[in-house]
């Protein structure tokens, strides 16, 4: 069994968002979170097959 992590943490100082966490930040009216989760849940190596 293969277990995959989501580092999703820090504040987004280098992205210049010091007011929100940078996994929180939106892309195409989406956190940034939300899009990857779906794909680490997704891959072969990590997915959840099992649940």
């Amino acid at each position: 069994m293969n277990i995959g992590v989501i580092f999703a943490g820090g504040v987004g100082s280098r992205m210049h968002s010091r007011e929100r966490p940078k996994q929180f930040l939106d892309i195409y009216n989406k956190p940034i979170i939300v899009i990857t989760m779906p794909t680490a849940l997704l891959s072969a190596q990590i997915g959840m097959k099992e649940c």
